[in-house]
């Protein structure tokens, strides 16, 4: 079964240029992502399988749950960390006392300067992912990783899901406001879902990252519903042999949609990898915005229902 809306039904004479140049823009970003992604894998298999690791398979048996595994697996671990130096040091303090070290801190700074050299050699053979330097890790304020992880994805799903209800919605939003309040809208719904994103796992000593449009986009859907609630949004429906398309009232496709976001936030599985707390606080500030606009441009939405 196939459905998904596609254009909000009005019609103003204005092109939807921001729209197209995100969409754009996560498209190219995206292209970049994978190639980035493919020449990571090839210098990690090249240098795996050319470099010899004699002194770094010997301390991995003082290394928890590093024992017996490949040396590259421990140091992909260090080049993945936030801080390479610091994940050194604390897996240099978590390994065992090492037999021919009379003191247990000979032993460690023995490990660490092994693990150094070895990870210096693989920093200089394998370049980081352009991913790492997109995304946005809620226990590291940055803005501008706020502002380029929205244009990144993780798969071809990812994106093609995300830019489809983009343009349904991202499209009618910039046609109603114009340009300046569609691109403030759009660096306002980055900023406060990664800030939202960052209140909720204050307290946990880890999060992932996370990247992609979806929270603009929940916040462009919630924006429309509560701006003009009976602008109807065109639908494409297919299942099996039955095709069909059709017009929704905003608010009812977004009361569908933000509902089953609140209702998974509230129930989710720990294990999940979608970022629900991005995708509800979108839809907050998408619907403050759009009801701020709808009291001040009311003469304005008239013309556009008329």
């Amino acid at each position: 079964m196939i459905f998904f809306p596609y254009k909000a039904d009005i019609e103003l004479k204005r092109l939807p240029i921001i729209t197209v140049i995100v969409i754009a823009a996560c498209i190219f970003v995206f292209l970049e992502q994978r190639s980035s992604a493919a020449s990571y894998v090839s210098a990690v298999q090249n240098y795996c399988t050319e470099n010899s690791q004699r002194a770094i398979q010997t301390i991995l048996r003082y290394l928890p749950d590093h024992e017996g595994q490949h040396p590259c697996g421990v140091l992909l671990r260090i080049h993945r960390a936030a801080d390479s130096d610091a994940e050194i040091e604390a897996l240099a303090e978590e390994s065992t006392p090492m037999p021919f070290y009379a003191n247990e801190e000979d032993g460690r700074r023995y490990i660490a300067s092994v693990l150094r050299e070895h990870y210096s050699s693989f920093a200089s053979h394998v370049p980081h992912e352009l991913s790492e330097s997109l995304v946005y890790d809620p226990k590291r304020i940055h803005v501008g990783r706020m502002l380029t992880s929205v244009l990144s994805h993780g798969d071809w799903a990812h994106l093609i899901g995300n830019l489809l209800f983009f343009y349904a919605f991202a499209a009618a939003v910039e046609l109603i406001g114009g340009y300046a309040l569609f691109a403030g809208l759009i660096a306002t719904l980055a900023v406060s879902t990664s800030l939202a994103y960052s209140y909720s796992v204050a307290d946990a000593d880890t999060a992932l990252p996370t990247l992609g449009l979806s929270g603009v986009v929940m916040g462009m859907i919630a924006f429309v519903a509560a701006a003009a609630p009976t602008i109807g949004i065109r639908c494409f429906f297919w299942f099996l042999i039955y095709v069909r398309r059709f017009t929704i009232p905003s608010l009812l496709l977004a009361a569908w949609y933000i509902g089953w976001d609140i209702y998974d936030l509230t129930v989710r599985d720990p294990e999940s990898n979608i970022n629900y707390v991005a995708h509800v606080s979108g839809a907050a500030t998408g619907a403050l915005a759009g009801l701020v606009f709808r009291l001040v441009r009311r003469d304005y939405l008239e013309i556009i229902r008329s």
